[in-house]
């Protein structure tokens, strides 16, 4: 009997030494493996979470949910994608503006190109039988030494003729009023304390820059339509509305606002039309 008992204890401490043998030969080996595995994981999870409430969804939005406005954003980028590459081109300033825009800015030739400019419109204005009034030189671009990009006066330029120029060929009757959007100035210097190292400010979200022009005009329904059509059409646009295509330009402008009434009383078929289109030109990109 004390054989046998002994035996059997021989046989318990047997066990537990090959248990522990195989807790540390092969679970606990097993056990941190799992858990080096499981910490990414969780990290994972955490991450899903957070891009999950950033996204607008409720928390705890099952894998089917995520993957189907996984595939709408991935459709969605993909048709805005297309979308700015047929824009693109309408946007596009001609190339002599571009070499104006990476060229110092000189004021001379500006101030030579304004008033070459003037004079065009006041002969095609005669020629064409519309008036203008005579303080429209005021709201053309000046030149301010504060201003941040000057060489952005050529781009307001162009806009500018190319509305009243639009508008003496549409034939509309008279244009009385043009501004421009007041460019941005200089920030001026601050004094404080230096950033701390390896500090970088956060880039800009909007890569374009916008320029306004405001103009007043008065004409018949039909020269007015014109003129919203071709201002906003390129000329391949343009001549698919039976309208002749060299009445556009490049590039095709937005139409802001508008306020359209009536002039007159005793002349029913005349309209007052108030515009404000904007054009768009791609800040520089570090």
């Amino acid at each position: 009997m004390n054989l046998r008992l002994a035996t059997l204890q021989r046989l318990v401490v047997l066990g537990v030494v090959v248990l522990a043998s195989a807790y540390l030969a092969v679970l606990r080996p097993l056990a941190a493996r799992v858990d080096q595995e499981e910490n990414p994981i969780a990290g994972l999870r955490e991450d899903l979470a957070k891009a999950t409430l950033e996204a607008g969804l409720p928390r705890g939005t099952d894998f089917f949910t995520l993957s189907n406005r996984l595939s709408e954003l991935r459709a969605a980028s993909s048709a805005f994608s297309a979308a700015e590459r047929e824009s693109l081109p309408r946007l596009e300033h001609p190339s002599e503006i571009r070499n104006r825009l990476e060229e110092p800015f000189q004021l001379v030739e500006f101030l030579n190109e304004s008033q070459r400019r003037l004079e065009e419109l006041a002969a095609q204005a005669q020629a064409g039988r519309v008036t203008l009034t005579p303080g429209l030189p005021r709201g053309f671009p000046r030149y301010q030494p504060e201003l941040a990009h000057p060489e952005l006066l050529w781009i307001q330029l162009a806009t500018v003729n190319r509305v009243i120029k639009t508008a003496i060929r549409a034939g509309v009757r008279e244009v009385g009023e043009v501004s421009v959007e007041p460019l941005p100035l200089q920030e001026p210097a601050e004094v404080g304390p230096l950033p701390p190292p390896g500090f970088s400010p956060a880039p800009a979200t909007n890569a374009w820059t916008v320029l306004r022009v405001h103009v007043t005009t008065v004409g018949t329904m039909d020269a007015l339509g014109k003129l919203l059509v071709a201002l906003s059409l390129s000329p391949e646009e343009l001549k698919r509305t039976g309208l002749s295509e060299d009445l556009a330009a490049r590039p095709a402008l937005f139409i802001d606002q508008l306020l359209l009434r009536r002039n007159q009383l005793e002349a029913a078929e005349q309209a007052q039309l108030e515009l404000v289109v904007s054009t768009v030109v791609a800040r520089d990109t570090p």
